[in-house]
């Protein structure tokens, strides 16, 4: 446990980790851009509840070492390890706030959505890059105090090389992990991240257009979501096909085969995404939008989809009419709603009959 490891954006995914690897005997710092969240770390701790708020797994309590973002200057050390939770918006500037404080031989570790590898390499260096799926979730309750929506037990993490390689590195970072939730290895990082690209275009872009806590899985019996999210679906593959990126299974379903599969067959991945998930469990995007902070649709999902569709020229109108409704919703201009979904109609290529069947 040598390893010096700092935490950057420690909220509602990097709060658990943080609390969950000092608690373990970790030496980690957490630099955290919001004042309110530092300072109650300060006062009382970090405290974490894992797995359902009602009845939680594990809930504890634990002090750590945390830092204001203008505090980073001032730190001694440099860091072996820096695993970067934040949103996609705020990675470009954070990296290149801590990259002076990052190791020679120090690696920083993607733990978010978006294909983020894509702009943290360029200051950092390819090297220097490691990327790692989630598929769990979490919210920062208040400040101090973070909450993990799923089990321990539940699979979070899995990490890989930019190269697809297999490195003494990669162990070592997913033992450490691993005493934050079940981590794993794949040599397919790229189209790992591209599933979850794909996914999120859909589940959590739709679901927060939509409704302002129901998930997707909880959505999907409606014939018109049912519709629209398997267009959405097919645009994304299609995206992520021209970019040479066949899609890895996510939540055990083999996504690339359903490219030419019926909406069912589609609604299956969206209701494989609700196993183990907490009562009152809302998406990264629906607890944006209720708190009047941009989402990452715009430019990191839905958005990120019509710039890489673009470069092969192929037309992404899904995507495109849901970054225009987001752009709406952010400046309040509309209001989540299932009424939202016929603003596709001329998009879909289906017609008010073929909505409602599903087909």
């Amino acid at each position: 446990m040598d390893e010096k490891i700092a935490i950057v954006a420690p909220g509602a995914i990097g709060g658990p980790i943080a609390a969950l690897l000092t608690r373990s005997g970790y030496n980690v710092v957490l630099v955290e851009q919001w004042p309110d969240h530092v300072e109650a770390m300060r006062r009382d701790g970090l405290r974490v509840t894992i797995g359902p708020r009602e009845e939680p797994e594990d809930e504890f309590t634990v002090d750590v070492r945390a830092v204001h973002v203008h505090e980073a200057c001032t730190l001694r050390e440099t860091f072996d390890i820096v695993l970067v939770t934040c949103k996609s918006y705020d990675t470009r500037w954070l990296v290149q706030l801590i990259e002076p404080k990052l190791a020679g031989d120090g690696v920083v570790v993607s733990i978010q959505n978006s294909l983020n590898y894509e702009w943290i390499a360029p200051i950092v260096g390819q090297a220097r890059t490691i990327s790692c799926l989630l598929t769990g979730g979490g919210e920062l309750l208040e400040p101090g105090h973070a909450w993990r929506n799923r089990r321990l037990d539940h699979h979070y993490y899995t990490l890989g090389e930019l190269d697809g390689s297999k490195t003494a590195r990669l162990d070592r970072i997913a033992a450490i992990l691993g005493d934050a939730g079940s981590t794993g290895i794949t040599t397919n990082v790229k189209a790992a991240l591209w599933t979850k690209l794909v996914h999120n275009s859909v589940s959590a872009a739709l679901s927060g257009l939509v409704a302002g806590k129901r998930r997707s899985w909880q959505l999907i019996e409606m014939p018109e979501f049912r519709a629209v999210s398997a267009q959405l679906f097919r645009e994304g593959v299609d995206v992520a096909i021209a970019h040479d990126q066949q899609l890895e299974p996510l939540y055990d379903v083999p996504t690339a085969q359903l490219r030419n599969a019926s909406d069912d067959a589609i609604a299956e991945l969206l209701s494989a995404t609700g196993g183990g998930a907490s009562k009152g469990a809302t998406s990264m995007v629906q607890q944006d939008l209720a708190r009047g902070r941009p989402t990452e649709v715009v430019d990191y999902f839905s958005g990120l989809l019509i710039r890489k569709g673009r470069e092969f020229g192929l037309p992404t109108p899904m995507n495109e009419r849901m970054v225009e409704l987001y752009r709406r919703l952010e400046a309040g201009e509309l209001a989540p709603g299932e009424e939202n979904l016929a603003l596709f109609a001329d998009c879909t290529g289906l017609g008010a009959d073929q909505q409602h069947t599903g087909n």
